[in-house]
């Protein structure tokens, strides 16, 4: 089954990890989590804390529970989200790998731009909105009904060649130019899709 995830997270881990922030946060008359990650290696795929923020601030008005997954890096842009919607769960900086795939085994949803962290929700089952612009769609992109890509297809991208990816001279339409509601209704759409 292609659906069928191929990273089995059961086990929590133990410790300082992100469950006792999740459990002691999480409000239990959500419809759910949602994570956020407005990370990228590459600083074309960023799409910005705010409209990140923008987008968390909607969802967590209609009821979903939103956590933010970042290393330290991102720290920036975890802020700006929860400027936009305020009670959020902020894990930024403080979940390694494992945490990170356990976390997203208990969401309904990621949102991200092309990220290792989209590789990660795909193998254990997590929908995705993922937003591409430099990336290349055709081959890195999770596929299947859970899964929706945002991208604009504009002549210049995907500019990523051989695994580098050139500084932007136009500004990074290919990633601006994804709408806060372009977002939201994929959000809505693939969480309906995927039950």
């Amino acid at each position: 089954n292609p659906e069928a995830p191929f990273l089995d997270i059961r086990e929590a881990p133990t410790g300082n990890g992100y469950r006792p922030l999740v459990i002691n946060h999480f409000k239990k008359n959500t419809k759910g989590l949602i994570v956020i990650f407005p990370g990228a290696s590459v600083a074309e795929r960023r799409w910005g804390g705010d409209r990140y923020g923008r987008v968390a601030k909607v969802l967590s008005d209609k009821g979903y529970e939103i956590v933010i997954l970042g290393s330290d890096a991102d720290r920036r842009d975890a802020d700006r989200i929860k400027e936009y919607a305020g009670d959020c769960i902020d894990l930024t900086g403080r979940t390694n790998l494992r945490d990170l795939a356990a976390v997203l085994n208990m969401s309904k949803l990621l949102l991200t731009a092309d990220s290792g962290l989209m590789h990660i929700a795909y193998a254990v089952g997590t929908p995705t909105v993922s937003l591409f612009g430099s990336g290349i769609e055709k081959k890195w992109a999770p596929r299947g009904r859970k899964h929706t890509v945002l991208n604009k297809h504009l002549d210049c991208s995907p500019c990523t060649r051989f695994g580098y990816t050139p500084s932007c001279r136009k500004k990074v339409k290919c990633m601006s130019l994804i709408s806060v509601e372009e977002v939201l209704q994929a959000a809505k759409s693939t969480i309906e899709k995927s039950g």
